[in-house]
């Protein structure tokens, strides 16, 4: 399985983009299979700060933020795309740290993990595979951009 953003790959996004309020972002996650059989898999979006820890190559990062999901199948030597369509609703402060109000494909959701002014955020892609014989979906890989929500 291989798993990537072409737009960061190309350039048209920045791996440190900064996001203005209600500025959509359009991205595509690229999955493509070479397991020798159709594979279901499921990506899943979290936030993090500066200061959170990454998933690694062999663990997830559970203990962060879910924005949310999407799962798709994947025929054996094929290329799945996956729309990331989201933008910054609002972006609210506590204390020192900016805590923001997110829609991914059309869901809102309210970020438990703030940044200070808000930078150094980073939203984290994992792709995850469904093992049939424990009927459950298993962590594979990741991606990660670094973003900033600015006004």
């Amino acid at each position: 399985m291989s798993f990537e953003i072409p737009e960061l790959l190309l350039g048209s996004i920045s791996s440190n983009v900064t996001v203005a309020v209600n500025e959509p972002m359009n991205w595509h996650l690229e999955v493509t299979n070479k397991m020798g059989s159709t594979q279901l898999t499921q990506i899943i979006f979290r936030i993090g700060n500066l200061t959170t820890s990454a998933p690694n190559q062999t663990s997830p990062a559970t203990t962060l933020f879910s924005l949310g999901n999407s799962t798709t199948f994947v025929p054996n030597g094929k290329t799945a795309t996956v729309d990331f369509n989201w933008s910054v609703l609002n972006v609210s402060s506590s204390g020192e740290l900016e805590f923001l109000k997110i829609e991914i494909n059309g869901l809102q959701v309210v970020s438990t993990v703030g940044a200070a002014l808000g930078k150094d955020f980073r939203l984290f892609f994992e792709l995850w595979t469904f093992d049939a014989p424990s009927n459950t979906f298993r962590y594979y890989t990741w991606l990660q951009v670094w973003f900033s929500a600015g006004t």
